[in-house]
């Protein structure tokens, strides 16, 4: 099993190129991110996390959902549930691509306004 600081090591030697320049700032060029709580009583359940893969998929940007050190591509339903966010709890949304805006406001959205909608306010 391999440590933090291995895996760390990993990821950030994979950033670099042959000729050793950084591929961070040209891969994420322009990524905007917003944080969102959790409104729903029941957490980053099934239902909500499919509507998340639903609504994500209709975005040609690539999206993703950061929640305690773990990332998920959020076209993914099992990677988006995996993250087992609980009411209350604070993700991170990632957007990168041409309409990375649009995507970070309707999903903000969708997942701070699932409890709204589920009590009908």
């Amino acid at each position: 099993m391999s440590s933090s600081k291995e895996f760390g090591f990993i990821h950030a030697a994979q950033r670099f190129t042959r000729n050793g320049s950084d591929t961070s700032a040209s891969y994420h060029p322009r990524m905007q991110t917003r944080q969102v709580n959790i409104a729903d009583r029941l957490g980053l359940h099934a239902r909500l996390a499919a509507q998340i893969v639903v609504l994500a998929s209709r975005f040609s940007s690539s999206v993703s959902l950061a929640f305690k050190g773990r990332t998920a591509n959020a076209r993914s339903v099992i990677a988006v549930m995996l993250l087992a966010a609980s009411v209350g709890s604070t993700i991170r949304i990632e957007a990168n691509g041409p309409d990375e805006a649009e995507a970070l406001d309707a999903l903000s959205s969708l997942i701070e306004g699932s409890a709204r909608a589920e009590t009908g306010l």
